[in-house]
């Protein structure tokens, strides 16, 4: 064949067969795409205690593992309730001791620390309640921090990790655990301050997740508060609870890893509460799926970085790389 003829030849045949496919380079939002890492090892071990299991009832019988089928997950795979878990543990670990949510601390001053290693407060309370399912181990005992929830400290009542060695009740059935890793590509996000306004009724307050106007259930609580922003474990709008599994400050620039196109974005039913009763909104509050990374720091001085897989309210992000992960 007449080599100057063979472009036109090789045009015609592509035209014939269509025109070529390409990976696509960005989601559906414009956050650039990559190829996802290995998946992230999760420890899987707890903090035991000579406590009896059957002492509280529930406590001695595992929940199923969950799925759509079975209830136990909503809208996807990964939207699921914390697992594994006992059926006595709720979004709140059981105190074994009482059967209650309340443990004890031990006398001293204790400090909770946000996903970044900032202090966020020093506890001025006695007892804590614990975010079930949500750890971090390092595997030799020198880290050992568990999620404790809404609790007063000198900044005002906050979330963030607290040293288990603080704990002055056995925290029995409390495993690391993490969502499902779908694999696949990842698009790139960062974190930004959010614009809650859009979240709010004519009276100034959150718009609600449930069709309830009770205390809390508040659409902001996922948005930024006090500088910072949550990594949640599953959605609100379920009974699973939306356990806070990380607290990043917001204005430092830090990458959210979204796992695209694996996982898509789930949008959440607000409701409007400024009449006294609830009343369904026009305004949907937007989660996306993925990773972030998190510092600690060991009982032995040793900087511990990990990773978390949980869902970000779409308004605490932009698309593009942050300029650091944690």
């Amino acid at each position: 064949m007449n080599r100057k003829f063979l472009p036109a030849v090789v045009g015609v045949f592509l035209a014939a067969c269509g025109p070529q496919e390409t990976a696509p380079v960005a989601d559906e939002f414009g956050a650039p795409l990559i190829d996802a890492p290995a998946a992230p090892r999760t420890q899987g071990d707890d903090e035991t205690g000579d406590v009896e299991q059957a002492a509280c009832s529930g406590c001695s019988t595992w929940d199923p593992q969950p799925s759509l089928a079975n209830g136990g997950c909503t809208d996807n795979a990964y939207n699921c309730y914390v697992y594994p878990k006992y059926i006595c543990d709720s979004v709140r670990l059981t105190n074994r001791n009482t059967c209650g949510e309340y443990f004890n601390l031990n006398p001293g001053s204790w400090t909770l620390y946000d996903s970044s290693g900032n202090a966020l407060g020093v506890i001025t309370a006695s007892q804590v309640r614990v975010n079930t399912g949500i750890r971090a181990v390092d595997g030799n005992a020198t880290l050992g921090r568990l999620m404790a929830w809404s609790v007063p400290t000198t900044n005002g009542a906050r979330s963030g990790w607290l040293d288990t060695l603080a704990m002055a009740e056995s925290t029995t059935g409390n495993y690391d655990t993490q969502p499902p890793d779908p694999g696949g590509s990842i698009s790139l996000w960062h974190v930004v301050p959010s614009n809650n306004a859009p979240y709010l009724d004519r009276n100034g307050n959150s718009l609600k997740v449930n069709p309830t106007c009770v205390s809390g259930q508040n659409a902001t609580d996922y948005l930024a508060r006090n500088g910072n922003m949550n990594i949640l474990y599953n959605l609100p709008g379920t009974d699973y609870g939306s356990p806070t599994a990380g607290v990043y400050p917001n204005s430092t620039n830090i990458t959210f890893y979204r796992y695209y196109p694996s996982v898509t974005s789930v949008d959440r039913d607000l409701w409007d509460c400024s009449s006294g009763s609830p009343v369904a909104s026009s305004v949907k509050l937007k989660f996306l799926y993925g990773y972030m990374y998190e510092k600690h720091v060991s009982r032995t001085g040793v900087t511990v970085i990990k990773t978390r897989r949980g869902w970000v309210a779409y308004p605490n992000l932009a698309t593009g790389a942050g300029s650091r992960d944690y």
